[in-house]
């Protein structure tokens, strides 16, 4: 395969095709999934490619699925113009001269990220690993002044950070009562009950512990409402789905998160990074943060203190989520001022644009040509000029460089 994937990178590039892959392949959700249909539904003349493991997974419209690994996805490594996706390609893939990718993150993180995170990245070897990834970014999306200040901290990332939003997002501002009432029928909800949507973020890729009490929860809050239960996508084949049809409803489901948003009164989550998406919606949230110490300090640390400026209550106990929901209206008073600051902090980018904008700014006006540090226009010119396995190996002294070097 590596050798079919050299000989593939000697055809001309694709200027037309735009690859999407989201989530390692594992789903079609996310920023990728929200730009690809903005794109199909705007600008159909283009050739657009889904990276996916299980090419039987639904998408909307008729892009062409690619199986990864497979001898056609090295042949769109090799040939596609544009790469779309919200966490990393294999190390295997070699940018080409005039390929261009769009890094859409999949999520704004509570916890610590990137190079932060030292001890997944306990040697300098794992430490260049991400940079060497990184850098070949053309382009990073964020969400808010957040994710743009710390952009170099996390990936040493120094080109264009599009200051546009997610475009996942762009739903929640066209959210209606239909569309929520034909998602409860889809689901089997009963139209007079209210939603609960519990999202919580993983702790162990290996399992999934339900510390939530799903019977307690029914004894005192069935008569008003149902919930939803979304595992995060590291754990969800790891849980069998109590769904009853009654109180417990199965919130994987449906593809994308934000699609539940519509019929979602209350969220119950922990550290995920649902939260920041949530906070658009203006609805209240639960924070059940049963294990808040060991997981913000044994764990892996955070960026803020969620006891503090969660835009929410917060709960140690399902007793105490009982309590916080049964007194929403007043918890959601409360934490009113705090839910503004947690969006002009982590938010400030989101208008319901993010996808146009996006598009504008990578196919539109190509921003790249106003953003161009000198290093950056330096090894363009050197890949011009040297052998590329010469290339490769300043390439490798750059990174290292790029890693201990300020902004």
């Amino acid at each position: 395969m590596k050798q079919k994937y050299e000989e593939f990178r000697k055809e001309p590039i694709r200027e037309n095709c735009i690859v999407f892959e989201s989530l390692w392949g594992r789903s079609y959700s996310c920023n990728p999934a929200a730009l690809y249909e903005y794109i199909i539904e705007n600008y159909p003349e283009y050739e657009c490619v889904w990276f996916l493991n299980d090419v039987n997974t639904p998408i909307r419209g008729n892009a062409r699925k690619v199986e990864r690994n497979s001898e056609e996805y090295y042949h769109y490594l090799a040939t596609a113009k544009y790469f779309i996706y919200n966490a990393n390609f294999p190390v295997s893939f070699k940018k080409r001269e005039g390929q261009i990718i769009v890094q859409t993150m999949h999520g704004t993180p509570f916890k610590t990220f990137g190079l932060d995170v030292k001890e997944e990245l306990p040697t300098e070897k794992e430490e260049l690993r991400v940079v060497s990834r990184s850098i070949i970014w053309d382009y990073l999306v964020a969400q808010g002044e957040f994710t743009k200040n710390m952009a170099w901290r996390w990936f040493r990332f120094d080109n264009v950070v599009l200051e546009t939003g997610y475009p996942r997002t762009d739903s929640i501002y066209r959210q209606d009562e239909e569309t929520a009432k034909e998602l409860k029928a889809e689901l089997g909800i009963p139209a007079d009950k209210r939603v609960m949507l519990y999202a919580p973020t993983w702790r162990d890729m290996d399992r999934f512990d339900m510390m939530l009490d799903l019977e307690e929860m029914r004894k005192a809050l069935s008569d008003e409402y149902v919930i939803l239960v979304r595992p995060h996508y590291f754990v969800a084949d790891k849980y069998d789905m109590p769904d009853d049809g009654k109180f417990i409803f199965d919130g994987g489901r449906t593809g994308k998160i934000e699609d539940l948003f519509p019929i979602t009164d209350i969220l119950i989550t922990d550290y995920s990074s649902v939260m920041f998406d949530f906070a658009l919606t203006e609805k209240p949230m639960v924070f059940f943060a049963y294990d808040l110490k060991e997981y913000t300090k044994d764990t892996r640390g955070a960026y803020f203190d969620i006891s503090t400026e969660a835009p929410g209550a917060l709960a140690e106990t399902t007793e105490d989520v009982i309590r916080a929901v049964k007194d929403i209206k007043r918890h959601y008073e409360i934490n009113g001022r705090r839910i503004e600051g947690f969006r002009a902090k982590y938010l400030t980018y989101e208008t319901g644009t993010s996808s146009a904008q996006v598009y504008k700014a990578v196919f539109k006006d190509d921003l790249r040509k106003h953003h161009k540090p000198f290093r950056r226009m330096m090894f363009s010119v050197i890949r011009q000029i040297v052998p590329e396995k010469r290339y490769n190996r300043l390439r490798k002294k750059y990174t290292r460089r790029l890693l201990y070097s300020d902004k």
